[in-house]
């Protein structure tokens, strides 16, 4: 276990207890962070799910800020790092479509 992955189910449960941004943007960091070690290390259905939830967290977060930069940049990097996780598990159509 990467200490990443320790580390997620305290991060949801303070997500889940704190309706705030900061407790929703450190899960959403750790779930990137996740993703991309495990895409490195080619577990790609790992890191696919991780940036999944990763990205649906970062659209929730612009949802309630629609003009904040630093939010649509969040979103446009998740979409990012899904969109390398799935052309390198060789889903292309999934990657155009991320």
């Amino acid at each position: 276990m990467i200490p990443y992955e320790e580390a997620l189910p305290l991060q949801r449960k303070i997500a889940a207890e704190v309706n705030a941004v900061g407790p929703q943007q450190t899960l959403a960091s750790l779930l990137q962070k996740i993703g991309d070690a495990k895409r490195r290390l080619r577990d790609y259905p790992v890191a696919i799910r991780a940036h999944r939830e990763e990205l649906t967290i970062r659209r929730r977060l612009l949802a309630r800020d629609p003009n904040n930069l630093a939010a649509r940049r969040n979103v446009s990097s998740s979409l990012d790092y899904l969109g390398n996780s799935l052309r390198e598990s060789k889903d292309l159509a999934g990657a155009r479509t991320a």
